[in-house]
């Protein structure tokens, strides 16, 4: 029998699928997207927030 993470969380996914974008990355991408934080921060928000998914 194989792992379906559907069966878990209800929630259609596959291996690829994507990870959730916390509150603070999302605000981050509009800081980015007006042009008020650069590319550099961004990246540093974004490794921060996987690190965080991979950690829980």
């Amino acid at each position: 029998m194989s792992f379906d993470p559907r069966a878990v969380t209800g929630i259609p996914t596959e291996p690829v699928g994507s990870m959730p974008r916390p509150s603070k990355l999302q605000e981050a991408y509009a800081q980015y997207d007006a042009g008020d934080i650069g590319k550099e921060d961004l990246e540093t928000l974004q490794e921060a927030a996987v690190k965080d998914t991979i950690e829980r």
